[in-house]
C-alpha cells in the first residue's frame, strides 16, 4: 500500500468498539487490516488535537446517531432503512449557538400496503400531443402538468379516495399514521461552560 494508504483506510473504515468498556485497538469484523478503537483512543486523539468532540459517519447505526467515549464521539448516519432492509432511523445534527447540539431523527417509512399505492400516470414525452396546460411539444417535459382525465390523480366521487384508476389510496393514509406514532425527539444537548458539550 502506498504511503498514507493505511492511514486513509483506518480513517474511512475503522469503527468504535461495541462498548465504552473495550479499550485500545481490536481487529475489526469488517475485514483484515481494519481495526476498532476504544474510548481511550478517542480521548487521546481529542486531547492531542485540542478537540471537544468528533462527529463521524460511514457506519449504519439503528437510531441514526450513537454516542461513544462518554459523548466525545458521535456516529451519525442519515440514510433511513439502509439498503432497503435495515429498518434503521436516520439522523441529522443541528448545531446552534453556544454549541447546542440537537439530534433530529428521520424515521423510516413503514412498508406501504398495496391498497395505498396510487396508479401514477406515465411520464410525458416530447412525442405526446400538447394539452391546454402543457403547451407545445417543444415546451413539454415528463413533468408537465396534466388536465383531469389525462391521468391526473383526483378524488373518487363515491369514496373520497385519491387515485386515477382501480388502485386508490384512502384519505387517511399511512403518512398520517406515521406522524401520529412518531417517537419523541431525543433530549437536547446543552453547552457545559468551558467543558464543551453536555447532554441532558
Amino acid at each position: 500500500m502506498e504511503d498514507g494508504g493505511q492511514l486513509l483506510m483506518d480513517l474511512l473504515w475503522s469503527d468504535p468498539t461495541s462498548s465504552d468498556d473495550i479499550h485500545g485497538v481490536q481487529p475489526s469484523p469488517r475485514g483484515p487490516g481494519l481495526v476498532t478503537f476504544g474510548p481511550d483512543r478517542v480521548a487521546d486523539f481529542c486531547e492531542a488535537n485540542n478537540l471537544q468532540m468528533i462527529v463521524r459517519a460511514h457506519e449504519c447505526v439503528m437510531d441514526g446517531f450513537e454516542r461513544f467515549a462518554g459523548g466525545k464521539l458521535i456516529t451519525l448516519f442519515s440514510a433511513t432503512n439502509y439498503c432497503g432492509s435495515a429498518n434503521n432511523a436516520g439522523a441529522i445534527l443541528v448545531l446552534g449557538r453556544d454549541l447546542v447540539m440537537v439530534p433530529k431523527l428521520i424515521h423510516p417509512l413503514p412498508p406501504q400496503p398495496k391498497e395505498d399505492v396510487m396508479d401514477m400516470p406515465a411520464p410525458r414525452t416530447a412525442d405526446d400531443p400538447p394539452t391546454p396546460l402543457s403547451g407545445s411539444p417543444r415546451n413539454s417535459s415528463p413533468f408537465a402538468p396534466r388536465v383531469q382525465g389525462e391521468g391526473l390523480p383526483g378524488l373518487h366521487p363515491a369514496t373520497g379516495a385519491i387515485g386515477t384508476g382501480a388502485m386508490l389510496a384512502p384519505a387517511d393514509t399511512w403518512m398520517s399514521r406515521v406522524n401520529e406514532e412518531r417517537p419523541p425527539t431525543p433530549p437536547r444537548g446543552r453547552s457545559n461552560g468551558n467543558q464543551g458539550l453536555a447532554y441532558i
